[in-house]
């Protein structure tokens, strides 16, 4: 198994609630990691009606298209919170960072839609990597940016959080030593 993905404080935006959201992502996500990874699907004899790690009881399905479909859902209402806090805020780029949700949404679709037709019940090191990347890409990548932007609206440009406290109130530059 890949090494297992931790909530890093350097990915804090310093919003609160948006932080919380990520946090609670990256948990969901690790949560999937451990349900489907190569070592929870290895071979084992279970008694006759129960199903083997990552597949569904009822139709012996993988359960790993559906819990990666429910996370996506996840995604989809942080996106919806994340937008309606841009508006709330009049950010003048909202409209090419609902885009950018749309477009990561119809990328993590594809990858879902793939497992479903391929079958795929492992959530191997490569399929784990591609998840995270995606996901952080975006948090580390646009929302920093729309942070950014956020604190200078708000008097606080330059804002970071403080080590250590992920959620917590940003500083400002002249409280950093």
């Amino acid at each position: 198994m890949s090494k297992l993905l931790t909530w890093r404080t350097e990915w804090s935006l310093g919003i609160g609630a948006l932080d919380a959201d990520h946090r609670a992502l990256v948990e969901a996500l690790i949560d999937i990691s451990l349900r489907y990874c190569p070592q929870a699907a290895a071979p084992v004899a279970f008694p006759r009606g129960v199903p083997a790690p990552g597949r569904d009881a009822g139709t012996g399905r993988s359960g790993l298209a559906e819990a990666l479909a429910a996370f996506g859902d996840k995604v989809r209402a942080h996106c919806r919170r994340e937008e309606a806090f841009m508006r709330a805020i009049d950010y003048a780029r909202r409209g090419e960072h609902e885009a950018l949700h749309v477009a990561l949404m119809e990328k993590f679709d594809a990858m879902v839609s793939d497992c479903r037709a391929r079958g795929i019940h492992v959530f191997d090191d490569i399929g784990q990597e591609w998840v995270r990347d995606w996901l952080l890409g975006h948090i580390v990548g646009c929302d920093r940016e729309f942070a950014r932007v956020y604190f200078a609206l708000v008097g606080l440009e330059g804002a970071q959080v403080r080590p250590g406290e992920a959620g917590a109130a940003p500083m400002t530059a002249g409280e950093r030593k």
